[in-house]
């Protein structure tokens, strides 16, 4: 009998012979314990890439009826305090509800009483604020240890003047009216809780923003508003309005509102960043998949930008003007940004856009990051206008919506809604609904998805042009869902130079 025919024969043998009960039970066993490995992987891999990589955010954050407000509370604060509730326009507390996330010993009231029943320091929950079967807010409390309270205008002062703030946590208790004082922390390194109190009246023009610099802690909850004031520079700076220079500091759940005017009254070149929230911000890269860099999330600004330029390099946002690896999440813009420059020819490069001028990331150990960093839910209302008066090759505008120049970061659920009129002159000019330019140094990948543009983009100019109704110009990104997009419109067009529009991306690489 050949080898193959004793095999066949040897099959068929087992085949008709009958499986003992011993033998029926360990094949029972044994299957049972590969599906719940097979499970069990699969778990796991479903949590690697839950805590890892940011899902899809659900809803858009379209108004501030849905922001989310931070608030602190003292240890063994069992009486609380009442927080705000203006932005319930007019809806009767009766016909709201609150659910908590997390159970830790916090409590909001139906009155919106907040207290510490048994909380402990670091212990922290939201409360998720619903009307008519939709949550239209969230609140967002951590239990701190307080060094001081703040409710009163000689005691800001104080702060604002108080050497040694490293580590320490300030509470706001009370509106104060910052009318006709000069108020400015110099370098603050500790943590300020706003607790959604008024700063009224601050006046930016007397000594700049209210925090020159910050060096980690956290500012939240800060409420600045009716904020006037115009600055004349003379020298590269960060303009501000919140913080000027954010270093490794959380900013959460801040607000701002006013105006003010930037004008430089020199033809030196300068390098200017300028925020209505915060002006250049920068923190260490992230080096791991689960460590988090700082971030400024939360917040709204309602800051209406004008800003008269003579070069050199120029990085205008509604939120911030320029950002080394912070993340910007959950921030909507809401002012207007208007930008003139009279002496083009001594510029290199201006970036403006709604939430960021420009942001990059970097990555120190590529082999511990397996993805690039998120922006979620970012919104531009703020229309951006743009006057350029002569210009040249090599000088370069980068105008977006919402970033006008991004490095190394993917965007999820990003909104623009504002209008964008550039009148570049001779510059060459990359703009778009959503980013002006974006590229991916990486080996990693970089995307766009989520992604809405509503109104129209106008871009002049007699130099080169690449515009989209996403991005003006890629490289290594891929855009992968768009709702809605509109082709920019160009004019004014010198048939030497390369002018291109196109309802997603201007230029692909």
């Amino acid at each position: 009998m050949s080898k193959k025919e004793t095999v066949k024969a040897n099959s068929e043998k087992v085949k008709k012979e009958p499986l003992s009960p011993q033998k029926k039970k360990k094949i029972i066993i044994i299957t049972v314990a590969s599906v719940l490995v097979l499970a069990l992987i699969g778990t796991g891999i479903g949590l690697y890439v839950h805590f890892n990589k940011p899902e899809t955010p659900s809803g858009v954050y379209t108004s501030p009826e849905s922001r989310v407000y931070h608030y602190a509370i003292q240890e063994g604060d069992s009486s609380g305090f009442s927080i705000d509730t203006s932005w319930l326009n007019n809806i009767p507390l009766e016909k709201v509800s609150i659910s908590c996330e997390d159970k830790v010993g916090l409590t909001l009231t139906s009155d919106f009483i907040l207290k510490n029943e048994s909380a402990e320091l670091g212990d922290s929950t939201t409360f998720n604020v619903i009307f008519d079967g939709a949550t239209i807010s969230k609140i967002t409390v951590t239990v701190v240890k307080v060094d001081a309270t703040i409710s009163s205008l000689d005691e800001f002062i104080a702060l604002s003047n108080e050497e040694n703030t490293q580590g320490k946590v300030y509470i706001q208790t009370a509106d104060i009216d910052l009318q006709g004082q000069t108020v400015s922390f110099k370098e603050f390194k500790g943590s300020y809780f706003g607790n959604n109190h008024k700063l009224n009246n601050f006046s930016y023009a007397i000594n700049g923003g209210l925090f020159k610099e910050t060096r980690s802690g956290e500012i939240v909850g800060v409420n600045l508003t009716n904020v006037v004031g115009n600055v004349e520079i003379n020298t590269s700076r960060n303009c501000g309005v919140l913080v000027e220079k954010a270093q490794s500091t959380a900013i959460l759940g801040c607000y701002v509102d006013g105006a003010i005017g930037i004008t430089q009254n020199t033809t030196v070149p300068l390098t200017v960043y300028v925020g209505g929230i915060v002006g250049y911000a920068t923190c260490q890269p992230r080096n791991y998949d689960y460590s988090v860099s700082a971030e400024i999330k939360d917040c709204y600004s309602n800051v209406k930008i004008d800003v008269s330029a003579s070069g050199k390099n120029y990085a205008i946002g509604g939120v911030v003007g320029g950002s080394r690896n912070y993340s910007i999440v959950n921030t909507v813009y809401n002012g207007a940004i208007n930008v003139g420059m009279a002496n083009p020819d001594t510029m290199e490069n201006i970036y403006v856009g709604g939430i960021c001028g420009t942001l990059e990331k970097v990555y120190e150990f590529a082999q511990n990051v397996q993805y690039l960093d998120y922006g979620n839910i970012l919104e531009n209302k703020g229309n951006i206008t743009i006057l350029i008066t002569g210009g040249a090759d090599g000088k370069t505008l980068y105008v977006g919506g919402v970033f006008g120049a991004l490095n190394n970061q993917s965007l999820i659920n990003v909104y623009n809604s504002g209008k964008i009129d550039i009148n570049a002159g001779r510059c060459n000019t990359f703009a778009g609904g959503i980013v002006g330019n974006a590229k991916n140094l990486t080996v990693m990948e970089m995307e766009m998805r989520g992604i809405s543009v509503t109104n129209e983009i106008n871009v002049s100019s007699s130099g080169a042009v690449y515009a989209g109704g996403v991005a003006g110009y890629t490289n290594g990104v891929e855009v992968l869902k768009v709702n809605n997009s509109i082709t920019p419109t160009i004019t004014g067009g010198d048939t030497s130079k390369t002018q291109t529009a196109n309802n997603s991306v201007g230029r692909a690489e």
